[in-house]
């Protein structure tokens, strides 16, 4: 059952760490319009917030990569993710679709494993709304207790680098060996012409290991269509099912080579 609770936890961890990261690196948001932004700035909103937005996704963990790209829809509280998930010397495309009262994960290697593609979970989704708020004009300055604050600019773009010395991290029990708990945090928050967010970066290291999360926004208000697969493709997530993924999985990074599987199949939340 211990590793079967893993694998939602490993799930929930990439979830978490692809559809929040703007709201725990930003602390707050105000939203006042900055006139006369320059034409190149394609992420401009003129002082309102965002209906979506489109983000690239970087996670890298000791000698594991996580990537991918993420859409949000802030009107209705959707989002949708297509990720890479690393799996020894190869990696598992994966899906992720957040609706307001499911959360659906699919692989095609699910397919093979427990008969359909879709795995799903019953959830209840907060507001997306207040993210967008964020995007529009993040309040850098209240982002306290940092050692050091450098500001740069670059083509229009403005980043706050902060540092924390001696940080103490709440990371999950299932990522411990490959995020540092304590150590150096390193924060980069950019934004664009008009104070919009454009990006984040977050450097955690000790002097046994360094972890690191990257969001980029590809865009804003482009037009998103998200909805949960059909329900003939899709199999509640159970105890019994999550076991017989752990075991397909690691049936799978065998062939890959030793150490490939460690415990992050894919799994509805």
């Amino acid at each position: 059952m211990a590793r079967t609770q893993r694998v939602g936890a490993a799930v929930l961890a990439v979830v978490s760490l692809g559809l929040t990261v703007t709201g725990v690196v930003l602390a707050a948001t105000d939203s006042h319009p900055n006139p006369g932004a320059p034409a190149a700035d394609h992420l401009a909103l003129n002082g309102y917030p965002p209906t979506t937005a489109s983000l690239a996704l970087s996670v890298d963990a000791g000698a594991s990569t996580l990537s991918g790209t993420v859409g949000i829809d802030f009107r209705h509280d959707t989002a949708q993710a297509s990720l890479n998930l690393p799996l020894g010397v190869a990696a598992i495309a994966a899906q992720l679709v957040l609706t307001p009262h499911h959360l659906y994960i699919g692989s095609s290697n699910l397919t093979g494993i427990v008969g359909r593609p879709w795995l799903a979970e019953s959830v209840h989704t907060p507001s997306l709304y207040d993210w967008s708020l964020e995007a529009t004009h993040p309040d850098v300055s209240m982002i306290q207790g940092y050692h050091s604050r450098t500001i740069t600019h670059a083509a229009g773009v403005t980043t706050y680098h902060f540092t924390y010395l001696g940080a103490h991290l709440a990371v999950p029990g299932l990522l411990r060996s490959v995020v540092p708990s304590a150590g150096r945090v390193d924060v980069s928050v950019s934004v664009g012409s008009q104070n919009e967010f454009t990006g984040a970066t977050v450097v955690a290291s000790s002097s046994t290991a360094t972890a690191s999360l990257s969001v980029t926004v590809l865009s804003y208000n482009q037009p998103l269509h998200i909805a949960g697969p059909p329900r003939s493709q899709v199999l509640p997530l159970t105890p019994g099912v999550a076991r017989r993924i752990l075991h397909g999985l690691s049936g799978i990074s065998q062939l890959l080579g030793p150490g490939a599987f460690g415990g992050g199949g894919a799994t509805a939340s």
